[in-house]
Order: structure tokens, then C-alpha cells, then sequence
């Protein structure tokens, strides 16, 4: 039908097309982020224990570790100073639960 307007299914079926857009790109970000999380824990899962020095960003209660060998940036609950080096201890590296921890030991 050139020129006519689009069937009613058609206009319904556009309505929820934002929305359901908008959660298949959050859904994206958040396999990405499980994806990268799960990646990370299996580089260092034969690492915990050791003592990194990092650059760190962060704040009074959280942070990013960011190691350069192996190339990794986790989250970190602790005190790290924004653009500073600490050491920290890689206190677990679960693959399954896709979770890295570390503790600040200086």
C-alpha cells in the first residue's frame, strides 16, 4: 500500500519499540560488565594472595585497582587514593561469582 498509512498492528507494535530498545541496551552493558568481571577474576584466580602495587582511582570507601601486569581494572572496596599507588592484596578471584577483591595492606 505505497503512500497509505501503515496497517494498526504496525503503529502498536512501534509504541513499546523505545522502551524495549532502552532495556536491551542495558542488558548489553550489564553482559558486557559480567563478561569482563568473570575475565578478570580467572586472570588473578592463581594470584590471590600476592601483593600488587596499582594505580588507583577512587574514593573514601571505594575504588578501581588498575594493574598493568595482568592487565586489570576491578572494583575495590577501600580507601584508595585517587591517581595514587598503594599496595593492595588480591583477597579472592571467584570465576563463578565473577567477583575480585582486594585489601589495602600500605
Amino acid at each position: 500500500m505505497r503512500g497509505g498509512r501503515p496497517p494498526a498492528w504496525v503503529d502498536g507494535a512501534l509504541d513499546p519499540l523505545p522502551d524495549l530498545m532502552a532495556e536491551g541496551d542495558r542488558r548489553g552493558r550489564a553482559l558486557e560488565r559480567a563478561v569482563v568481571d568473570a575475565t578478570e577474576a580467572f586472570v588473578l584466580a592463581d594470584r590471590v594472595g600476592h601483593v600488587f602495587r596499582p594505580r588507583c582511582s577512587g574514593g573514601p570507601r571505594s575504588g578501581t585497582v588498575v594493574l598493568d601486569h595482568p592487565p586489570v581494572r576491578p572494583a575495590a572496596a577501600a580507601d584508595l587514593p585517587l591517581g595514587g599507588t598503594v599496595h593492595v592484596r588480591c583477597t579472592e578471584a571467584d570465576v563463578a561469582r565473577r567477583r575480585v577483591r582486594f585489601e589495602r595492606v600500605s
